[in-house]
């Protein structure tokens, strides 16, 4: 990617966040909800729709990132909570969010799958003990029905 911040503010929906204390960096997250969002391209996508404006129906999280030490205390699920809630609170334009795991980062994985997003496929297998990628999504139907019962 050539500019974050020009990719990353394509879309009102999208978002590049890092959460620090003071000067300690604790995390990232990234949030593509740009026109071109499901491209696997990036650089030829961030070139050729760089100035190309819009939401797209489904965002991905294209970074996803907590420091080991701050894994213990949930940094991640804030982080994870807070991109959902910027895509789905104000506008109805999104309604789904995917987002890669697995088995090699167990954390992701797990907050994934404790805020609702339920795996979608296995996309890849890689190394000699053939660890499975997948993707996961979150729709905001399911999103909403579960802020309705747990009081969000």
């Amino acid at each position: 990617m050539v500019n974050i911040k020009s990719h990353y503010s394509r879309s009102a929906f999208s978002g590049f966040w890092i959460l620090e204390y003071g000067e300690i960096f604790i995390g990232l997250i990234a949030l593509d909800a740009s026109l071109d969002a499901e491209s696997n391209d990036l650089i030829a996508s961030d070139k050729k729709f760089n100035t190309k404006k819009g939401t797209s129906r489904t965002a991905v999280i294209r970074h996803f990132h907590v420091e080991e030490q701050y894994r213990g205390i949930g940094m991640q699920k804030d982080l994870l909570d807070h991109a959902i809630q910027h895509a789905f609170s104000s506008d109805s334009t999104v309604r789904t969010i995917k987002a890669a795991e697995s088995s090699l980062v167990p954390y992701v994985k797990e907050c994934l799958r404790s805020a609702g997003f339920h795996l979608q496929k296995y996309t890849d297998t890689v190394g000699v003990l053939a660890w499975k990628l997948g993707e996961r999504i979150l729709e905001r139907d399911d999103w909403e029905k579960e802020g309705e019962k747990g009081g969000k």
